[in-house]
């Protein structure tokens, strides 16, 4: 299905759509690493660390798609862009792997050690992607080659391209977003039976993170392994879009409540101090409010956790940090 346009023409299209989404998911990643290190108050933690390293490999991802409009004429450049391109998604999907592990270690198993695991996590989620990605370059049977959109691995013909495909990527991509689902579900659960009922909604969210993988990855996998032929040109479409839209969507789904609770808490903060300061309020009692301010949401999380166990209310916090809700 080519929807009548010509070879040229459906490439002109895949090029637009790669460099609106690409471009999009730039500058979304632009305004996190503004807002955490230039606007955020907030400490560097282990989550937020966890949090920036998906967001570094997303760039990476999103800066190899806008390399792409030079890769098609030049061997050299479709290299590299094929080099970080492979390296950029097995990191994307690593760290997202990384993040529900964390989530489900500090919730569920109440890991206190986790934070040690971050060297381990470094090696898993920089130098095993570095590795990957160089197979292409030095092992003669596969190479990464333009298809006047992107460059990827590709082999000796279509049927070795698939299985290429399948082996340095697809099939551990999807094993590892399988897990992420079954973390994030154990998180789910969990947090359900202790009973925080009227927080069922923000614990529902932490499903909104294998959602996004899914959403990403079915139409790439569909097209290619080209399993519906007859809608291979409108697969690619959705390929490119959802695909190169990655950390648009990652943001959305792991960013963007920070970044509005900050805000909100900055805001607030900025009220409270003006309110003080007409009151005729003392510095050290407007100290006192600014350290302990929360947003309404933790402040009745925590009325509603004071009668229950130590254990209990640390996990209960631990929620919003382990999986990135409104601080």
């Amino acid at each position: 299905m080519n929807l009548s346009l010509t070879e040229t023409d459906q490439a002109y299209v895949l090029q637009i759509c790669n460099n609106i989404t690409s471009s999009l998911s730039f500058v979304a990643l632009i305004l996190f690493f503004t807002y955490i290190f230039y606007w955020s108050s907030e400490k560097i933690t282990f989550p937020l660390k966890i949090l920036c390293n998906l967001f570094v490999a997303d760039f990476v991802y999103t800066i190899t798609n806008l390399i792409s409009n030079f890769s098609p004429k030049n061997q050299t450049i479709c290299d590299i862009e094929g080099f970080m391109r492979t390296f950029s998604l097995w990191a994307s999907i690593l760290w997202a792997t990384i993040i529900a592990v964390v989530a489900y270690a500090r919730t569920v198993r109440n890991s206190i050690t986790i934070e040690k695991r971050y060297p381990i996590f470094l090696l898993i989620g920089y130098v095993f992607p570095l590795f990957i990605a160089t197979i292409p370059l030095w092992q003669g049977s596969i190479f990464y080659e333009s298809n006047n959109v992107y460059c990827w691995v590709v082999g000796k013909d279509d049927q070795e391209t698939a299985i290429v495909g399948i082996v340095i990527f697809g099939l551990w991509m999807w094993l590892a977003t399988l897990l992420t689902t079954y973390l994030y579900v154990r998180v789910f659960l969990y947090l359900k039976n202790l009973g925080i009922s009227n927080h069922i909604i923000q614990i529902k969210k932490v499903l909104i993170f294998p959602v996004i993988l899914y959403i990403t990855f079915i139409p790439v996998t569909i097209d290619d392994l080209n399993l519906l032929p007859n809608y291979k040109y409108v697969f690619t479409v959705l390929h490119v879009i959802l695909g190169h839209s990655l950390g648009l969507f990652n943001l959305i789904a792991y960013g963007y409540q920070r970044i509005r609770g900050g805000l909100a808490q900055r805001n607030s903060k900025h009220d409270m101090a003006s309110a003080s300061l007409e009151d005729g309020f003392s510095s050290d009692l407007l100290s006192h409010n600014d350290s302990s301010m929360r947003s309404e949401t933790e402040k009745e999380v925590v009325r509603n956790n004071r009668e229950c166990s130590e254990t209990e209310q640390s996990l209960r916090e631990t929620l919003f940090q382990a999986i990135h809700q409104e601080a």
